[in-house]
């Protein structure tokens, strides 16, 4: 049995399947991941009459997102994976996005947003010869640099949501989709596809996917630049 979660966005999301497929999941807005992950996980696993020593591999999600809710995630699947001598996987966000929008699109380019704030998205762009993008961290106005109107692109998670008022304009001939938070079945598809990729190592030492460096990062950097800095005389 696979078993897969994310914590980067707002949603605690969970997914269960194996090689035949998706089972079963859930979704829960979350206030804080923590408190609610390994409950929902157990009860989860119990309602389907799974057990832990039957899950051959765990995957969670990377980001980019909520610092402190991929850090759960991540240390979460970590320990699973170590416990029970199982592969771990690590997808990202966009990755799962894509999944979600092949369900209904095909065809054209698909840009995935994640809402960044601060009038920026984290972004990824899709295309039929580009299934592995270079993420980017943009303000909205300047998607157009990244894919061409004129190919009536799909765009597609919060990013899009926070932003829509701005890239209507941008995109006349666009698709918007309507479904833009992570659903279980499309995290499950993300984390078998990394899973089945020809150079898939487990990763035990995966790193969280940040982009914008945290606010800590900030501080700590400013700190030792004005250690470094000379003393007036």
């Amino acid at each position: 049995m696979y078993l897969f979660f994310d914590t980067s966005t707002p949603f605690t999301t969970i997914a269960l399947g194996d090689d035949r497929g998706f089972l079963a999941g859930w979704a829960q807005s979350a206030k804080s991941h923590g408190p609610m992950l390994l409950p929902a996980i157990e009860t989860l696993l119990a309602d389907h009459n799974v057990s832990r020593a039957d899950l051959t591999l765990v995957g969670c999600g990377m980001g980019p997102g909520s610092f402190t809710g991929i850090r759960i995630g991540m240390a979460t699947a970590k320990a699973m994976s170590w416990g029970l001598g199982i592969d771990l996987v690590a997808f990202t966000g966009f990755e799962v996005l894509h999944a979600q929008a092949v369900d209904f699109v095909q065809g054209v380019p698909i840009l995935t947003l994640l809402d960044a704030r601060r009038d920026e998205v984290y972004g990824a762009l899709f295309t039929g010869t580009t299934n592995d993008p270079t993420p980017f961290l943009l303000a909205p106005e300047r998607l157009t640099e990244v894919v061409d109107p004129q190919s009536h692109p799909c765009l597609i998670g919060s990013g899009c949501v926070a932003y829509r008022d701005r890239l209507g304009p941008l995109f006349p001939g666009a698709l918007f989709s309507t479904e833009n938070d992570f659903t279980p079945e499309a995290l499950f598809k993300a984390g078998v596809a990394a899973h089945s990729k020809p150079d898939f190592v487990s990763m035990d030492a995966v790193e969280p996917l940040y982009i914008r460096p945290s606010d800590a990062e900030k501080n700590r950097d400013r700190a030792k630049g004005a250690q470094k800095a000379p003393n007036p005389s």
